[in-house]
């Protein structure tokens, strides 16, 4: 570096040394900007790490805590957890047992429900409850800078990267069910083969009320829909232990040098 270096003036019992005081925390998005309105890269990053730890290492986690413990939701009770918090656990396994892999198709056809719902159908909910010239409640216009109007993404399967989300996703979920991974996993062509048999469902906007509040850091992102829902309501939903007792699901520990994340 030459003459180019860092310099610190150290006074002897006088300078405050770096482990002298805590690291200050870091600053983390608000959950609604995370969710609707992501305006730079690094928020893009932090919902892409979250989607993967839910779908990836959370939900098969809390799949076989639910098959192995006598009472789960007793369990949750016992340890103090809130209510909002044991449905929110209620509907991710529910989420994941609604639609149980068995194939690698099966798989494969996840993911691509899974690009319809997170690229397509929320953007088109977010625009249909908050359009282009939606007014705050001042009266100045809602999409101003920092956020940004978004634009639904139509599935390309000619798009490469529309199919390595395809890939990458097909290929997690299989791991997580323990399913055999065949040889042609990372082979664009034997994917498109599989895709021409999904059948994506029409995609219907509903009103609903969107968090707009960036002080509120409540992590459901369902907008308040499970509150009409009890405990035992979501509970119906997920199949009997007897059903799923030769089910143990395997989680993904996230690294970030294997290319298959």
């Amino acid at each position: 570096l030459g003459t180019k270096c860092n310099s610190q003036v150290i006074i002897p019992h006088k300078t405050r040394h770096y482990g002298d005081q805590p690291d200050q925390p870091e600053k983390q998005a608000p959950v609604c900007v995370l969710h609707h309105f992501p305006h730079n890269i690094q928020h893009c990053l932090t919902w892409g790490r979250s989607e993967f730890n839910g779908n990836f290492e959370i939900a098969p986690s809390e799949v076989n805590k639910y098959i192995q413990e006598d009472d789960y939701v007793k369990s949750l009770k016992d340890a103090q957890i809130a209510e909002g918090d044991i449905k929110e656990k209620l509907e991710v396994i529910s989420k994941v047992l609604k639609m149980p892999c068995k194939t690698y198709e099966d798989c494969v056809k996840w993911a691509r429900l899974e690009f319809e719902e997170n690229f397509s159908n929320k953007v088109k909910e977010l625009i249909f409850n908050l359009p282009k010239d939606a007014k705050t409640s001042t009266g100045t216009p809602f999409w101003s800078p920092p956020k940004r109007f978004p634009t639904p993404l139509e599935f390309d399967e000619n798009d490469t990267e529309h199919m390595r989300y395809i890939m990458a996703g097909a290929n997690l979920k299989a791991s997580t069910f323990k399913i055999q991974r065949p040889k042609q996993h990372r082979k664009e062509e034997f994917l498109k083969s599989i895709l021409k048999n999904v059948k994506v469902p029409e995609f219907v906007p509903k009103s609903k009320k969107i968090k707009t509040d960036e002080n509120d850091q409540s992590s459901n992102s369902n907008n308040g829909d499970d509150e009409n829902f009890t405990i035992e309501d979501i509970q119906k939903q997920i199949p009997s232990k007897d059903e799923l007792s030769s089910l143990k699901m395997q989680p993904e520990d996230f690294e970030k040098d294997d290319d298959t994340n």
